[in-house]
């Protein structure tokens, strides 16, 4: 269904062709949340009201404008390739090397040649353990056949993302690929192992510094590896979206704006890529590395399944609320609440509830 007119549509394209060009600029959080801040806002589009979409589609248009004031533009780099292939192995090895004019130069090509769903295919078991670009690239990734068909040529928003993924120093998450036995002899079920984890020290809140300190600890193959033993994929997965929702319910409310919502955003962005992945097992192992980072370092209080959410009868309000909010956060948050009901249904209520709770901070601090 095309939720669009022209006019709207041709506006979409002119923003992402602004928001593809990756700048000159150093790496800010603006920068990096800029493409996934426009991807969930016009998918949000598709939600919300009639009275509210007015003032969504202009958030969407001082998103641009924002970018646009910021330095000159990195010019095009030369696509030496022929196919998809060479452009795709390319980018791997560039990656690796951490050159991020040739990793440009092949993901433009890739953008250019290939569907949105062979660019996923191609690219999301690469990017996956990486933490660099705070571990955001699989979100946008799994956007990107969604906002294809409304803007031509979307997948030219990874270009920034991938010029950051290039740069990363950081060790990427590999622990779920030792084949040494656990060293824990008792199973354990996922939500045991996220609820109360032992407390982690971090440097930073920072997503890789979170993660890599986490896993300097031990937690993810002392606590990780027997939890995903037990049980099956899609358990697992509605087990790590809801632990995400609980804790922006139930944990510290200092980590409700930034914190607790990545601990739903993260690991829901690598879950929504199983389809194209070609290890599954490796997504989910990773998915559960972010949110035990989280719990792990943010966590104050253990977590209760039997928490009590109150309906809301406001749904559109809260996406209404959410799609016209100055933070990329709220934006990416409620996009991901959606998504997350349409994996777990039963449990519509309590994303729907995390998102309110999201929004009631805001309206605290922006007043």
């Amino acid at each position: 269904m095309n939720h669009f007119s022209e006019d709207e549509l041709h506006t979409l394209a002119r923003f992402a062709q602004t928001l593809s060009e990756p700048l000159r600029t150093a790496y800010s959080s603006f920068v990096l949340h800029a493409p996934l801040d426009f991807s969930a806002r016009v998918l949000l589009l598709a939600h919300v009201s009639k009275d509210a979409r007015a003032g969504a589609f202009a958030r969407i248009g001082e998103l641009v404008g924002e970018m646009e004031r910021l330095d000159a533009r990195i010019s095009d780099p030369s696509v030496p390739f022929v196919t998809v292939a060479e452009a795709t192995a390319a980018l791997k090895r560039a990656l690796s090397q951490h050159d991020a004019d040739a990793a440009d130069a092949a993901v433009r090509f890739i953008a250019q040649h290939a569907s949105a769903r062979a660019i996923r295919a191609a690219l999301i078991d690469t990017v996956a353990p990486s933490l660099g670009a705070a571990a955001h690239a699989p979100i946008l990734l799994a956007d990107l056949e969604q906002i294809d068909r409304y803007v031509p040529n979307a997948a030219g928003l990874l270009r920034a993302p991938v010029r950051t993924l290039a740069r990363a120093t950081a060790p990427a998450i590999a622990w779920h690929i030792d084949t040494q036995p656990s060293t824990m002899h008792s199973p354990q079920t996922l939500f045991q192992s996220l609820a109360n984890p032992p407390h982690v020290v971090a440097p930073s809140t920072s997503i890789a510094p979170t993660v890599a300190a986490t896993i300097a600890a031990g937690l993810p193959d002392q606590m990780l590896r027997p939890a995903l033993r037990q049980g099956n994929f899609p358990e697992h997965a509605r087990t790590l979206l809801r632990v995400a929702a609980w804790s922006m319910l139930q944990d510290d409310p200092a980590q409700v704006p930034y914190g607790w919502t990545h601990c739903l955003t993260i690991p829901l962005g690598l879950l929504r890529n199983v389809d194209v992945s070609g290890n599954p097992t490796a997504l989910l192992a990773i998915a559960a590395t972010h949110s035990l980072a989280f719990r792990a370092t943010l966590g104050r209080a253990r977590l209760q399944q039997d928490y009590a959410v109150q309906p809301t009868a406001q749904r559109h309000s809260i996406i209404d609320e959410a799609a016209q909010h100055h933070d990329a956060h709220v934006a990416k948050y409620m996009h991901a609440c959606l998504c997350a009901a349409e994996i777990d249904p039963d449990c519509t209520a309590l994303y729907f509830a995390a998102a309110e709770r999201l929004l009631q901070w805001w309206r605290k601090h922006d007043a």
